[in-house]
């Protein structure tokens, strides 16, 4: 009798086809282990994007991917999808949520995925993906220059200036008796 073992540190890929502009483009989906993660790949061109998975019903799973995700390129196109989008979405533990750091971070709203129902959900992910791969420059990115810190600066900075030319205007003009 043989027996077959599966091996665990095997890489899955999956093969589909998605519509991006009324044309038929193949998406090739690698699925990588938390074990094998490394960061060459998730600092290095060798992918088109990257799609972070996270269980929405989990209060621990955006955690994970939250510090992957500081790891990777800002180059790369990333989407987040909360799996088990048929089940209640629960407050995640960590310092931000998801909606929020896409915001943030300039990224799409995180896509919702279910494996049990709504054939649309998986069509909508498998597109989106498909999307961002052929037109990276379109995505919303993390943007080097319009960071939190630095719109918070510039505001500021442009109210202390409006304020000195307000306080110059009034020194400076002629005075009325």
């Amino acid at each position: 009798e043989l027996e077959v073992k599966k091996d665990p540190t095997a890489t899955k890929f999956t093969i589909n086809t998605a519509e991006v502009n009324k044309h038929e483009k193949y998406l090739i989906l690698c699925e990588i282990a938390w074990n094998q993660i490394d960061n060459e790949l998730l600092n290095s061109k060798k992918c088109d994007v990257i799609c972070f998975l996270y269980d929405q019903s989990d209060p621990n799973s955006f955690s994970k991917v939250l510090e992957l995700h500081e790891n990777v390129l800002s180059g790369v196109p990333c989407l987040f999808v909360a799996t088990k989008a048929d089940r209640p979405v629960v407050q995640q533990n960590c310092e931000v949520q998801p909606s929020m750091y896409c915001t943030l971070n300039n990224l799409p709203e995180p896509v919702p995925f279910t494996a049990l129902t709504q054939v649309s959900l998986k069509k909508d992910v498998y597109d989106t993906l498909a999307c961002m791969a052929v037109y990276p420059h379109l995505c919303n990115q993390k943007s080097q220059f319009f960071t939190l810190p630095m719109v918070v600066s510039l505001g500021v900075g442009t109210m202390f200036v409006a304020g000195g030319a307000f306080l110059l205007y009034r020194y400076l003009r002629p005075h009325r008796t």
